[in-house]
């Protein structure tokens, strides 16, 4: 039952719509077509370390090899070396993230004219439906 009181306020009649605010930044990204290549070999130096991310794929496989070299605060110098092999499937979305190489993002993700036409759907200048049916989500699966 309503008290007395609640009766006299002022009743909410609409929500304003809000959305997680956009990540704006860009990422570079290669959708994997099953043949083998040379990704990338990066190189980032300063005085006191040293980062080279190397990314291949050869047989449907993506070999990140990182090799970190640094001197600690004491003076110590460290070099770290990793490998990472990630089994890949064809159509595969790879992104590139500073430091890591390329990754399979753990985010769905578009391009800036498919984030353009869904943010029209938040903004109910387009419905959803007519936007899966349309050209525009058959050029890539919006949702990777």
């Amino acid at each position: 039952m309503i008290s007395e009181k609640k009766t006299n306020m002022k009743k909410l009649e609409s929500l304003e719509k809000r959305v997680i605010y956009p990540d704006v930044e860009f990422y570079g990204a290669y959708r994997h077509n099953g043949e083998n290549i040379y990704l990338c070999n990066d190189i980032e130096k300063d005085k006191k370390s040293k980062l080279q991310i190397e990314c291949y794929i050869i047989n449907n496989i993506l070999t990140t090899n990182i090799t970190k070299s640094y001197i600690t605060k004491y003076g110590k110098k460290v070099k770290e070396k990793s490998t990472q092999k990630v089994e890949l499937q064809d159509n595969e979305l790879l992104v590139y993230v500073q430091g890591l190489g390329f990754v399979i993002p753990e985010y769905n993700m578009v391009t800036i004219q498919e984030a353009i036409d869904l943010y029209k759907i938040i903004k109910g200048d387009e419905d959803i439906e007519s936007f899966r049916s349309s050209e525009k989500s058959t050029k890539t699966n919006w949702r990777n």
